[in-house]
């Protein structure tokens, strides 16, 4: 009965995405890399869609804990897909979009920290943008370029309409997106 109801509502949500879309590529699975997670999520997670990513806080506010933890779990999933998409033969590179006071107040990435996830520097795009508004259009378009096994951002938050927007773009080219927002 589940399954049936999930079919019944990828066809509803996504009538146009289909295996037979045109132009459709063959989705590499996105597991989680933990058989007691991959065991609740069979199919791994979905490729065509948009992720957010938020730890649970400690308290009131949001500490760099929580942060971190939100990051490096984002990160490590990060080095999954690029992994599962470069053994498959396709586009391997990251896409990691945010604010610059988002920047100053967690840090820039680190390379040599992106190597102890499992991820290699030269394929982490990095786009820095002044406004939160021009950070979502940047991730936006990155997924729609098709090159991108995924694109990531890092937001205070998303309204409504900036994660229907990267859902569709998500979902019009296969690329998925993790969203990681202020843990509060």
């Amino acid at each position: 009965v589940l399954e049936n109801l999930r079919r019944q509502s990828a066809r509803i949500e996504r009538p146009s995405l289909g295996p037979a879309a045109a132009g459709s590529r063959r989705e590499v699975p996105w597991r989680l890399g933990c058989p007691g997670m991959d065991a609740l999520l069979p199919d791994g997670l979905e490729t065509r869609s948009l992720h957010e990513i938020k730890s649970a806080p400690r308290g009131q506010g949001a500490s760099a804990g929580d942060w971190a933890a939100s990051l490096g779990f984002a990160l490590r999933l990060a080095a999954l897909r690029l992994d599962g998409a470069r053994r498959a033969g396709r586009p391997s590179y990251l896409l990691w979009c945010w604010t610059r006071p988002m920047a100053f107040e967690l840090g820039r990435l680190s390379g040599r920290g992106l190597v102890q996830l499992g991820l290699d520097p030269a394929r982490v795009l990095i786009v820095e943008t002044a406004r939160e508004a021009e950070a979502l259009m940047a991730l936006e378009e990155g997924m729609k370029s098709g090159a991108l096994a995924l694109a990531m951002g890092v937001f205070q938050s998303a309204g409504l309409n900036a994660a229907r927007r990267l859902s569709l773009a998500a979902g019009e080219r296969q690329t998925p997106c993790l969203i990681v927002t202020h843990p509060a």
